[in-house]
């Protein structure tokens, strides 16, 4: 994912969040970028998230949507909830 539409909360207890892909979802098969994907929503917890992190990439200043930037690393996790596809955005 490049870059997220969207996130909301879903339930404060576990901090699970959904939200939108936006701009540039792609399949990696063996480690390469075969195809372009429809967007899709997720429903995850970052607790959860880092817990399945395999791999952390160096930390990178990125604007979001809103013009705020942030500091944030690419990460690699396994079991990521893709729920549904969206033709939104």
């Amino acid at each position: 994912m490049t870059h997220l539409w969207y996130i909301r909360p879903v339930n404060p207890q576990t901090l699970q969040q959904t939200g939108l892909t936006r701009d540039g979802l792609f399949l990696i098969e063996n480690g390469k970028i075969t195809t372009p994907v429809m967007n899709m929503r997720f429903l995850e917890s970052p607790v959860r998230l880092l817990k399945n992190a395999v791999k952390v990439g160096k930390a990178v200043r990125v604007r979001g949507l809103e013009g705020g930037m942030m500091i944030a690393p690419s990460l690699v996790a396994t079991d990521f909830p893709l729920p549904s596809v969206s033709d939104a955005v």
